[in-house]
């Protein structure tokens, strides 16, 4: 494999985990806006959650 190949996926996974930590910062802020908005805990959504999922 060249130097070259070997090089660009190098960058390409960089960037693929950069994107994918921005992405997970942007849901975070999301998530933690809404549940300020909804006056809910983060504990008691996360506990819904739960229980929503083992409803279904």
């Amino acid at each position: 494999m060249s130097l070259r190949r070997r090089l660009r996926g190098l960058v390409e996974r960089a960037l693929e985990e950069e994107i994918r930590r921005v992405k997970m910062e942007r849901l975070k802020t999301v998530i933690g806006e809404a549940l300020k908005g909804m006056d809910v805990g983060v504990e008691e959504w996360v506990e819904a959650i739960r229980e929503s999922r083992l409803e279904r």
